[in-house]
């Protein structure tokens, strides 16, 4: 899983990538911060959190936190779309009239779309920024629930991959 290189380079990284964000600077200090981030992240796979980190880095604007991080990289770990994905196909769905286009879409898309309001609320917001929040939120609940229970949420994901090829034809 997540070896202490593999955190410490993605520390690292970040650090080069929001050069305002205050990290510690004593050695002890640093070593403490990356134990911390090491402990909570060591179920996750280097190769996922590497891609955790680079998609962090090419769309959002501040220093992530160890949950944020750890979302994205359990969701691709478990074969979830990372979370930029997981918003664009909430989009795409939304915005298609298209059935087809809803039932090739991820449950866990889904179920975030309307834990984050339904389809109305995608149609109706003033504000994408707030309604992208609250749709982040409700699929990292997804995305704990696939870690806390995977056989459960691999049987719903089997069961929505065996519904997209029945569509598909």
């Amino acid at each position: 899983m997540a070896s202490p290189k593999a955190v410490a380079s993605g520390v690292n990284e970040l650090a080069q990538a929001f050069i305002n964000t205050k990290l510690p600077e004593s050695k002890t200090d640093i070593d403490a911060m990356l134990n911390t981030w090491h402990r909570h992240l060591a179920d996750v796979e280097d190769i996922h959190l590497h891609a955790a980190v680079a998609e962090w880095i090419e769309t959002e604007r501040w220093f992530p936190t160890i949950a944020d991080l750890r979302s994205n990289a359990l969701a691709r770990q478990f074969g979830l779309p990372g979370e930029n994905e997981a918003w664009a196909l909430a989009v795409t769905m939304v915005n298609s009239r298209d059935a087809a286009v809803y039932t090739n879409t991820h449950i866990a898309v889904r179920s975030a779309v309307r834990d984050a309001g339904g389809p109305k609320a995608f149609s109706e917001c003033s504000d994408m920024g707030k309604l992208r929040q609250s749709f982040l939120g409700a699929y990292r609940a997804r995305v704990r629930d696939v870690y806390k229970n995977p056989k459960s949420a691999m049987l719903a994901i089997n069961e929505h991959s065996h519904t997209a090829r029945e569509v598909q034809g």
